[in-house]
C-alpha cells in the first residue's frame, strides 16, 4: 500500500476526533512508524510495509482512545528542543514556551 493511501486512511479515522490536526498527527504517527519524514510520504510514493500499516492502524486506535500524540511517539517538541515523555510525565503546553 503506498503511503498516500495510508495517511489518507489514518486521517479519515482521526478526523471526528482530532477535527482539523487529524492529517497532522496522522502524518506524526506514520513518521513514527516508518522513520521517514512525514513530508515524504505526501510527496513521494512511499511503500508501506504491511507490518508498518499494522502498526500504523494499532497507534491510531491507540489515539481514538485518547491517549496524547506525544506520550504515543515518545516525545514533544519544545523550545526548539525534542523531550522524551512517557504516560505519567507532564506535556509542556504551546503557551509555556511563550512564558520561558
Amino acid at each position: 500500500m503506498r503511503s498516500r493511501e495510508v495517511l489518507k486512511l489514518g486521517e479519515n479515522l482521526l478526523k471526528e476526533f482530532d477535527g482539523e490536526d487529524a492529517r497532522i498527527v496522522a502524518g506524526l504517527l506514520l513518521e513514527h512508524v516508518t522513520g521517514i519524514e512525514a513530508f515524504r510520504h505526501y510527496s513521494d510514493e512511499v511503500e508501506i510495509e504491511p507490518e508498518e500499516r499494522e502498526e500504523f492502524i494499532h497507534l491510531i486506535m491507540r489515539r481514538l482512545s485518547g491517549e496524547p500524540v506525544q506520550y504515543i511517539i515518545g516525545w514533544v517538541g519544545f523550545m526548539g528542543l525534542e523531550i522524551s515523555v512517557e504516560e505519567g510525565v507532564f506535556i509542556p503546553r504551546p503557551e509555556t514556551e511563550e512564558l520561558v
